[in-house]
């Protein structure tokens, strides 16, 4: 009995250092630098034909739903010439989304692509250009080259979210 007992002090200190953070804390981490580190404060782009680039101010909202694990993502985007807005706004539960497949891509910029398990619609997305609701199977979140130890951070953290939220890896 105190060999058991001697090891499970030994072994309890160990246990307390591995300990994953929680879903709460996760989204909480999450919530917390889309608010203080936006991804984007200014976006440029090239217009196409007129060739001259728009600035553009915007600003993001993240919410969660720890009961659900339902995520609901916005942003609007003003341009700062014109005045004129576009809204978007992603819906997704983290337990449809496949942990396995999220990653960084570069592709002229940083973005986190979340991907759903076998390539189910349950992703939705509203939007001002569009003004209907379309369902999808992944979603990107963009970040500009100098914010890559934020989306490395993010991509992980939702990794680990989705995880805990019983999302699944597809089995082949």
């Amino acid at each position: 009995m105190k060999n058991i007992i001697l090891m499970l002090l030994l072994l309890l200190p160990l246990s307390a250092h591995t300990k994953e953070p929680t879903l709460e804390a996760t989204l909480e981490f999450i919530q917390n630098k889309f608010i203080t580190e936006s991804p984007f404060i200014f976006y440029k782009y090239d217009s196409g034909e007129l060739s001259e680039t728009i600035s553009s101010k915007t600003t993001y909202s993240f919410e969660s739903n720890l009961t659900t694990g339902r995520i609901t993502f916005e942003y609007t985007k003003t341009y700062i010439t014109s005045g004129n807005t576009e809204h978007h706004k992603y819906e997704f539960f983290l337990k449809d989304l496949d942990p396995s497949s999220i990653e960084l891509i570069e592709h002229g910029q940083l973005q986190i692509r979340l991907n759903t398990t076998y390539n189910k619609k349950t992703i939705i997305t509203l939007s001002t250009l569009q003004n209907s609701e379309l369902k999808l199977s992944s979603a990107s979140l963009f970040f500009p080259e100098q914010k890559r130890e934020l989306a490395t951070r993010i991509s992980k953290a939702f990794k680990h979210a989705i995880t805990l939220a019983g999302g699944k890896e597809e089995a082949f």
